[in-house]
């Protein structure tokens, strides 16, 4: 606590009241209110407090010019180092989400499992900083087109021998992104096909 009386030959002055400073805390970004009683005193930095941490004095001075000061405390808290994942999916299967630390919240539902988009994670430490992550990717795959063939349907492009053994059994040919698949029953081993010179180029 400091005094000063600055009209100290008068003999007859009121002594000025004891003033109080509240010690203060926040985050660093946001600007933090500071206190004292009683009200009309002047504190010794900006109010509200948008700096790093320090101590600050509040001054009150009656109409006799008798200042009284006190001292406090500002604690800026560092605002949490927060980050989210790039992810990617395919079309109709939930995408996972990735963020640190653990615990925060998401801006879109996770699982995903909409369109290819972006989202950010929010997370609040201990002392109450918030803090939001840059925002990542959410990649959406569609899904492959894919159609299916009989043998019959096949054979007139598949195979080109023309002492081709007869085959009783089924063929099934898909076609997945322009490349053939051919899916032999059992009893077909891969002898028994012959593949195009366009198709096998294409494998």
């Amino acid at each position: 606590m400091y005094r000063n009386c600055r009209n100290s030959e008068f003999h007859n002055f009121h002594t000025p009241n004891t003033p109080t400073a509240n010690n203060a805390t926040g985050c660093a970004g946001t600007p933090i209110s500071l206190s004292g009683s009683p009200a009309g005193g002047i504190f010794s930095v900006a109010n509200p407090y948008t700096g790093p941490s320090t101590t600050f004095t509040y001054t009150i001075t009656t109409i006799n010019g008798c200042n009284a000061s006190t001292p406090a405390t500002i604690t800026v808290n560092p605002l949490p180092t927060v980050t989210a994942g790039n992810v990617t999916g395919c079309t109709g299967t939930p995408v996972s989400l990735v963020g640190s630390p653990a615990g925060g919240t998401f801006s879109v539902t996770n699982p995903y499992t909409g369109p290819s988009t972006t989202y950010t994670y929010t997370y609040t430490n201990g002392n109450g900083c918030t803090n939001t992550s840059a925002p990542a990717t959410i990649t959406v795959t569609p899904l492959p087109t894919v159609t299916a063939e009989t043998y019959q349907d096949v054979q007139e492009h598949l195979f080109h021998s023309a002492d081709h053994q007869q085959v009783e059994h089924s063929v099934l040919l898909i076609l997945i992104q322009d490349l053939p698949l051919i899916i032999l029953t059992p009893t077909l081993t891969a002898m028994d096909v012959r593949i195009p010179v366009h198709l096998q180029q294409s494998l």
